[in-house]
């Protein structure tokens, strides 16, 4: 068998410390936002997501700055504006969502 093929069982595993990963680095984004890590710790679980092609939570997608990838806490990390009747979340970096 060529080196450039994996055997389904390795490829398992590593889906299963992958998704593992992603809920340990999840768990600590949502317990401190603020913290200094929380901005590598986001970046470390969207390349993990990414490699492993695992799905991520609506949910938590959603709190996510698409520019900055900072988790967006309302009145923290993030404010919230209603402009004509819409709910807008603007993001420290200063970009604008419709939520």
């Amino acid at each position: 068998m060529s080196k450039y093929f994996r055997k389904k069982k390795s490829l398992e595993r590593e889906t299963r410390i992958a998704k593992e990963r992603v809920a340990i680095l999840k768990e600590r984004i949502e317990r401190e936002p603020e913290s200094a890590f929380a901005k590598s710790y986001t970046k470390t679980l969207l390349k993990i997501s990414k490699k492993y092609r695992i799905r991520l939570p609506a949910g938590f997608l959603s709190r996510l700055c698409r520019d900055c990838n900072n988790y967006r806490v309302l009145g923290k990390t993030a404010k919230i504006r209603i402009f004509k009747g819409k709910r807008i979340v603007i993001c420290n970096c200063g970009r604008k969502e419709k939520a």
